[in-house]
């Protein structure tokens, strides 16, 4: 396993945070809005995902450097070679956009319930990570710049969950070490681009 992620650290790049975007769901996006409900299974060689939602909200803009996406009543699982997750929510809004190298990604769930283990970390680095819990209400922010971010959140509830590992979020060659640690009421998160 140690031999695979070395070889992939190299092309590794960040993943929005609790699938805000499936893979292949931008080219099934309108450019601008979209709403209703929405279930949706998908196969790939490296395995299998399931959702539904009674209504999912969906707007872009900026020719794609910003994004909202919203969703209520929805439960998802998903397993892969890399992780292992189901979740559901009441409801759920997260908020991402990009201004040059600046980016950030917000992020509120009202009564969530979660439980994973991954390879794929939450903040895109490739490593190891679990996470274990449900909450009455939880919002997160995650600021990037040039490889480095910080994520702060908050919630109420009764979950935990840690993570580390590596990756190259701007594609520089520099790796940049990560690590997370989630509990009951806050969740802080940082990763470190290597200066040399």
């Amino acid at each position: 396993m140690s031999g695979r992620i070395g070889g992939e650290l190299g092309q590794l790049r960040p993943q929005t945070p609790e699938r805000s975007l499936a893979e292949g769901d931008e080219q099934q996006l309108p450019d601008q809005a979209s709403a209703g409900p929405e279930a949706y299974a998908r196969t790939r060689a490296t395995g299998a995902e399931a959702g539904v939602s009674a209504m999912r909200l969906r707007l872009r803009r900026l020719e794609g450097t910003s994004q909202l996406d919203g969703s209520l009543l929805s439960a998802s699982a998903s397993v892969s070679a890399d992780k292992a997750e189901i979740a559901a929510h009441l409801g759920r809004l997260s908020g991402a956009g990009q201004v040059g190298e600046f980016r950030w990604q917000s992020t509120i769930e009202v009564l969530s319930a979660h439980a994973s283990a991954a390879l794929l970390n939450p903040d895109g680095s490739r490593g190891l990570h679990s996470r274990l819990g449900a909450a009455l209400l939880g919002t997160e922010t995650t600021a990037s710049y040039a490889g480095n971010s910080v994520t702060l959140g908050a919630s109420l509830g009764l979950s935990a969950g840690a993570s580390a590992g590596l990756r190259d979020a701007d594609g520089d060659g520099r790796l940049e070490a990560c690590a997370r640690v989630e509990t009951p009421l806050v969740t802080v998160g940082l990763c470190v681009e290597n200066p040399f």
